[in-house]
């Protein structure tokens, strides 16, 4: 059955920027194109990610959208449910972007949240990026579309990932061993990682008190919470911090990781003012 609970995607998009519904993203106003840059409406990405979830009996349940103060970036995240199967301890999770400013691709990635404390992280299996030119209208489909087929195709896949990770204990020398690899590899400022031990040893969700992966993994994603003040961009620096924090932990369970599918484009990345 599927689940009723939801994700509390309020942490991440306080701070800057402003942060609206649906009717505050249709009222955005849309640049002309001009040469070959060729911006869209914001609401166009969430009209069509809801098109291409309904063949897969996927549909959003949660959503929360944030506007810089001139509406030219876009950050949104949504909670996607399966009509028939439901998790106990995660949601599936979309996060979309946008710009009208030339500044970053429009985007989708898929990731994970956990209930207890809507800790989010990305696999980076599911990523997809589309420079804003000429025939982006007829792309985002296809590329949406592709997408969307790969997580109801992994639906269940996810399970025995977070499964492998409780089942792998953890000790006390071993967890300090990654949480320095983690460290060195940037999936947390070095500056945090006395607060990520103390999440690990003491943590503040009682559920997260046994000494295994997945739990190592909560204390994590714990500490990459958005700050006070923080931009809707954030969600997109927790992408690449938790595809490393996986790319770290899946081998300790046996888990094979895949690369991510994104294109090898580079975005600016900037803070929403």
């Amino acid at each position: 059955m599927e689940s009723n609970m939801k994700l509390n995607f309020k942490t991440y998009v306080g701070g800057k920027g402003v942060v609206v519904d649906r009717t505050g993203l249709e009222q955005v106003a849309t640049p002309e194109p001009l040469g070959r840059w060729f911006p869209i409406p914001h609401i166009t990405l969430v009209n069509e990610l809801e098109k291409a979830l309904a063949p897969h009996n996927l549909r959003i349940t949660e959503e929360t959208y944030k506007l810089d103060k001139a509406g030219n970036r876009m950050f949104g995240m949504l909670q996607v449910a399966n009509g028939s199967i439901g998790h106990e301890d995660y949601s599936f999770m979309v996060g979309l972007k946008n710009a009208h400013d030339k500044m970053m691709r429009a985007g989708l990635a898929v990731g994970m949240g956990v209930f207890v404390c809507s800790n989010l992280s990305f696999r980076g299996e599911i990523v997809i990026g589309r420079k804003h030119t000429t025939a982006i209208l007829e792309d985002l489909p296809m590329l949406m579309t592709g997408a969307i087929t790969k997580l109801a195709q992994r639906w269940n896949e996810q399970d025995k990932i977070v499964e492998a990770y409780k089942n792998t204990e953890v000790g006390k020398l071993q967890a300090r061993d990654l949480l320095i690899q983690m460290a060195q590899r940037n999936v947390f400022p070095r500056t945090q990682f006395m607060d990520v031990m103390e999440e690990w040893e003491a943590p503040r969700h009682p559920e997260f008190k046994g000494r295994n992966l997945w739990n190592l993994f909560s204390s994590v994603t714990e500490n990459l919470k958005p700050r006070e003040n923080s931009s809707g961009s954030t969600l997109w620096l927790l992408q690449g911090r938790t595809e490393r924090l996986h790319s770290i932990l899946d081998p300790v369970a046996g888990i094979q990781s895949e690369a991510p599918e994104v294109s090898n484009e580079v975005d600016v990345e900037t803070e929403v003012a």
